[in-house]
């Protein structure tokens, strides 16, 4: 019998090298395949390990033998987990990994100095009856640690398996995830079988473990678990020039590229709901500034059984054909056109205000120190109003008048304004100057040209009245 089993184990090492044979033959460097790399490497070590306490013929032989398996034994359970998430295409939680794999490398080191301490192994035995020379151990309280881990990962495995089954409407994808769960299953029975001592000693969950690992590999070549076409797709769409986010109906991100990333480079996608949110209210605008970038936004929605499933965006760099278009050239805020557009699309929500405002005294400036100082004094006052505002709030509407569009309260509108003046009228400016504005609240309803008309009116009344502040019309 113990050929037979030492047969069954090199035969398994075989295999492993076989699998990663067709690995590397296999088109593509998915992610898939390096966690499959490290699984079958582990695979090798516990064969190897098995093969030789089977062979031994002394109890430091032995020991030696369990020693190399636990290099496989514990961490190719993890992998397979691992596997899982990527295949689902879940967001794999870095914590939770990383306290698994903290812990089965303490395990290894445990049963690496188990002859110093009896804390994986209470007593251990070598004996030469039963089917082979084997080891019969007593267990410790990390061994217990480790099934309990064992039995846990298998399970949990198990579960995110079943539930992608169900919400699953695609039947190739049930059929894949059907062999995804045949692997705890395999896995436990086995163990339970070693502990149950029907093997005599023999550990058949080494064999489960490698037949696991196979039928990923078989289910790679006969139901494509790594999806070349996906991959291809991704390849293609990480080389692509815009920026594309895909967004599930409760806001979280599923996919990004590449290019995304660089455009928010440092911000959590996957973990970060209020930025998901505040970029979607954005997108209805059709464009959005990132720092000194602009990007117009295409929208596609997914379908399924008439409900939106998953909404795809795509950020197209156009800053260039913006500044053109839209910009004003000396002041760099937008132009008339550009206030045209933004009224055409602008949403009028509560304390919804547009502002018309000018420089005091602007024709004297430029009369007596040129139009230089003219001309710096408007870049100036658009600067500031964009320190105090937004970039996308501000217009230049022609000559020394500016337009913004702001949604705010009253009060923070007034302090913001009054700021304005401040900091434009300080002594510390070389050439200090006031403005004067008007300002009205947007009421649905109303046409634009209408509330544009009362804006300017009482901007009219604070030039006749004294000018260097703001009026409410």
């Amino acid at each position: 019998m113990i050929h037979i089993l030492l047969g069954l184990q090199y035969f398994g090492v075989l295999i492993v090298f076989a699998c990663m044979i067709v690995l590397v033959k296999t088109k593509g460097n998915y992610m898939n395949q390096v966690i499959l790399f490290f699984s079958l490497f582990c695979n090798l070590f516990n064969l190897l390990g098995t093969i030789l306490e089977m062979q031994s013929r002394s109890l430091d032989a032995a020991i030696t033998g369990v020693k190399i398996a636990y290099y496989g034994k514990t961490l190719v359970l993890t992998f397979m987990l691992l596997f899982v998430y990527q295949y689902l295409k879940l967001k794999k939680p870095k914590i939770f990994f990383s306290f698994l794999f903290l812990v089965h490398f303490a395990i290894i080191i445990i049963v690496w100095t188990c002859d110093y301490h009896n804390l994986y192994y209470k007593t251990i035995d070598f004996v030469e009856t039963g089917l082979f020379p084997h080891l019969v151990t007593t267990a410790g309280p990390f061994y217990y640690v480790y099934f309990i881990l064992l039995f846990a990962e298998m399970i949990f495995m198990f579960v995110i398996c079943f539930r992608k089954l169900i919400e699953s409407n695609n039947r190739n994808e049930r059929a894949n995830i059907c062999c995804l769960m045949l692997m705890p299953i395999i896995i436990c029975s086995s163990f339970l079988v070693f502990k149950m001592n029907v093997t005599k000693g023999f550990d058949c969950t080494t064999l489960a473990i490698l037949l696991c690992t196979a039928l990923l590999i078989y289910c790679i070549q006969k139901y494509e678990l790594i999806d070349y076409v996906a991959k291809a797709k991704d390849e293609i769409i990480d080389e692509l020039s815009e920026g594309i986010i895909v967004i599930d109906r409760d806001n979280n991100v599923v996919y990004y590229n590449k290019r995304f990333r660089s455009i928010y480079p440092g911000v959590d996608l996957l973990n970060n709901v209020s930025f998901v949110k505040e970029k979607k209210e954005k997108a209805q605008k059709g464009s959005v500034w990132v720092g000194e970038r602009y990007y117009t936004i295409r929208t596609k929605e997914l379908m399924l059984n008439d409900e939106v499933q998953s909404t795809i965006y795509s950020l197209s760099d156009s800053t260039e054909s913006y500044m053109m278009t839209y910009i004003d050239g000396l002041t760099n805020v937008g132009n008339r056109r550009a206030l045209n557009k933004a009224l055409d699309e602008y949403s009028v929500e509560e304390n919804s205000f547009l502002v018309i405002m000018d420089i005091d005294n602007f024709k004297t400036i430029n009369d007596t120190l040129g139009h230089k100082v003219g001309d710096d004094s408007l870049k100036s006052f658009a600067n500031c109003l964009v320190e105090n505002f937004s970039k996308d709030a501000v217009y230049r509407y022609g000559g020394d008048e500016f337009v913004m569009l702001v949604t705010m309260e009253p009060d923070e509108l007034e302090k913001r304004l009054a700021n304005v003046n401040e900091t434009l009228s300080a002594e510390t400016n070389e050439v200090p100057f006031h403005v004067s504005g008007g300002y009205v609240e947007l009421v649905k309803g109303i046409e634009l040209e209408i509330l544009m008309k009362k804006a300017d009116d009482a901007l009219y009344i604070v030039k006749k009245s004294g000018k260097g502040r703001f009026a409410r019309g």
